[in-house]
């Protein structure tokens, strides 16, 4: 009896797992322009960008590539013009000047996506949002930008504009020569566990927030693995500041939101 219980148990689990996996149709070379509710993804890794428009789309890369074959950059690797509730997950981009690009309404998401060596920016988000949409969630990507001469120190791996109630969550930014997040004129964002990690010294600014009332910032880290004059947070007069970690920033400024609590700063001796 127990053997047929764990084997009911076991199959019901693979039917579970083959159907929160399943796919309605693969995105190939031929046919990379998404525009139907469905479940979308790859079965092999591409060398075009995606363009997806509509909503109630989920488009699973399944861990593959989309890798440009442009060595100027190109356009975007994939570019969503949202009606809302679209996904794009599990992808990995190299070599594109943009990573993901989403024009966002309500209640899209980008998840466990990895963007490595942008020739601009990471994950780009600009906000057509109503007043009661649910806001854009940005939650396990990383952006990597080791030895890449490409990007300017004025552009951010992460950028958020006009999209308010934008969520971000344990993301990783490391390596990446620009800003790490930028927020611009988008009230009510909240930044939860995210490490930005190893940013060179032609850096100014790690997390910036411009014009953006009522930001949370907890438990998020900024590790720079040498003293430098980089300042960590700019911007956070209005903000909610609690349980940051600041390493070897020349100003955490995490101390002069207008609500701080347990933040802990160890600053480098050096002052711009």
């Amino acid at each position: 009896m127990r053997s047929i219980l764990l084997s009911s148990l076991a199959l019901s689990a693979a039917m579970f797992s083959a159907s929160s996996l399943a796919c309605d149709t693969v995105v190939t070379s031929a046919n990379p322009h998404i525009t139907a509710p469905g479940k979308y993804c790859l079965a092999g890794n591409l060398g075009v960008p995606i363009v997806i428009t509509g909503e109630d789309i989920e488009f699973d890369c399944k861990g593959r590539t989309l890798a440009n074959p442009d060595p100027n950059g190109g356009p975007a690797a994939i570019t969503v013009d949202s009606w809302s509730k679209v996904t794009v997950r599990n992808c990995r981009i190299e070599g594109y000047s943009l990573g993901i690009h989403l024009r966002t309404r309500s209640g899209d998401q980008l998840l466990n996506n990895t963007v490595v060596r942008p020739y601009d920016a990471g994950i780009v988000i600009f906000g057509d949002s109503p007043p009661d949409g649910t806001g854009a969630r940005v939650v396990g990507n990383r952006v990597i930008d080791y030895g890449n001469p490409n990007i300017s120190p004025w552009r951010e791996a992460i950028q958020i504009t006009m999209a308010p109630r934008t969520v971000v969550t344990n993301n990783v930014i490391a390596g990446y020569s620009g800003g790490g997040l930028l927020v611009d004129r988008s009230a009510d964002v909240q930044a939860t566990g995210n490490q930005f990690l190893d940013f060179p010294d032609n850096t100014d600014r790690i997390i910036e927030l411009r014009q953006s009332p009522r930001a949370r910032l907890v438990h998020n880290s900024i590790m720079l693995r040498t003293r430098s004059g980089v300042q960590g947070l700019i911007g956070g007069s209005s903000a909610t500041c609690i349980e940051n970690v600041a390493i070897n920033t020349a100003r955490s400024g995490f101390s002069e939101c207008a609500v701080t609590r347990y933040n802990v700063e160890e600053p480098s001796p050096f002052m711009p």
